[in-house]
């Protein structure tokens, strides 16, 4: 099972190719906004497959509890580099 880390890797990397394909340069650091609408983007995929957004959504958040529950601080990552 992959750590919290390598879950938070991937998803930079699906990030970063996200960023790419909309052709959007990254220089220092990812912003906030980006990652909102990526998650924005993928509602948009789901409502295609019929998915229900806010299942996804609770679904999501349900998962990401359960993996970070027995974190003691909400800043264990470290800083926010591009590399």
């Amino acid at each position: 099972m992959p750590t919290n880390e390598e879950r938070a890797t991937f998803a930079k990397k699906a990030l970063i190719g996200y960023l790419e394909a909309k052709q959007i340069k990254i220089e220092i650091s990812i912003e906030d906004y980006e990652i909102s609408d990526l998650i924005c983007d993928l509602l948009h995929l789901g409502d295609i497959l019929n998915f229900h957004s806010r299942d996804l959504l609770d679904r999501a958040i349900m998962h990401y509890e359960e993996e970070t529950k027995n974190r003691l601080t909400s800043h264990n990552y470290p800083s926010n580099p591009i590399t």
